[in-house]
């Protein structure tokens, strides 16, 4: 279940305050989403974002519900009147077909996320995870999968660790449940192809950064029982920005690997460098 954060939330139009705010209603019904940065009330790589709305909502057959400009006036209607200063995350939702309340009908929603944050030691000594047998059928297109979430929750609490990474019916190890995951080797990036996995935001900037800055990446088929040949590790996700593995099951990695920890500071100073040039067209006039 997702838990509100901040004051104010928007529901099918109207400003509601946070405690009538039922974070249920996303298991009932179609539902498509994204999960955006807001740093300093910038909302942080939106245009990538917002076309991956548009992709999702196009493929699940609900195109014409995409209309940019409306999304635009709400997400400064929203971050505005709760003063984004800081960092938070805003999740957008559309939920098609939802009975949750008592009627089917389609929902659009935006309001802001508690989202689990690395902490410095988790970023500094790195994370644990274990993998499961699992996929998503239609892996580039961001839709809910309640089965699969849960699923995941309760492996993460059963066995105390950050995330699961998902490992298909040919041992092909694909991403995690709510990120993507890296690997590296001999001064290289690794990482699944673009087809199986969802196309992650911060996946996508970190290849580009990577590559730009001389640091080849390679998106290939990466084999379970051939991760014991990678140095180190690292998922990477909107709220985790870029977090090392120090241990996938019983194989452990190397968290202060030279080009993963380059790859991170490349990375903050790249999202540092997004907010100062956007920040005059969202200034949050109430703050």
């Amino acid at each position: 279940m997702d838990f509100i954060d901040r004051e104010y939330f928007l529901f099918n139009g109207k400003v509601l305050r946070a405690g009538q705010f039922d974070g249920n209603f996303i298991y009932y019904g179609t539902t498509v989403y994204e999960v955006i940065k807001i740093k300093n009330c910038v909302p942080v790589y939106l245009d990538d974002y917002l076309q991956r709305v548009e992709h999702s909502l196009t493929s699940v057959g609900k195109g014409k519900y995409f209309d940019r400009d409306q999304i635009l006036h709400l997400l400064h209607k929203i971050i505005e009147i709760n003063c984004v200063k800081g960092l938070s995350h805003l999740k957008i939702v559309f939920s098609f077909d939802n009975e949750y309340f008592g009627k089917r009908e389609d929902i659009f929603a935006l309001y802001f996320l508690k989202m689990p944050i690395p902490t410095s030691e988790q970023y500094n000594q790195g994370v644990p995870v274990i993998t499961i047998k699992a996929k998503r059928e239609n892996p580039n297109v961001k839709i809910f999968l309640p089965d699969l979430r849960k699923r995941a929750e309760q492996l993460i609490e059963q066995h105390k660790i950050y995330e699961v990474i998902l490992v298909d019916e040919h041992n092909i190890v694909t991403e995690g449940s709510r990120s993507n995951v890296f690997f590296v080797k001999n001064g290289q990036l690794f990482t699944a192809e673009l087809h199986k996995v969802l196309p992650g935001i911060t996946r996508k900037k970190v290849i580009e950064i990577s590559r730009r800055n001389g640091l080849p990446v390679n998106e290939t088929i990466i084999y379970y029982d051939k991760l014991k040949q990678f140095e180190a590790a690292f998922l990477t996700g909107t709220s985790r920005k870029i977090v090392p593995i120090k241990r996938i099951d019983n194989i452990e990695f190397d968290v202060q690997n030279m080009q993963m920890r380059q790859l991170m500071q490349w990375y903050d100073a790249e999202i540092e460098n997004y907010v100062a040039s956007h920040r005059a067209k969202w200034q949050c006039s109430e703050c």
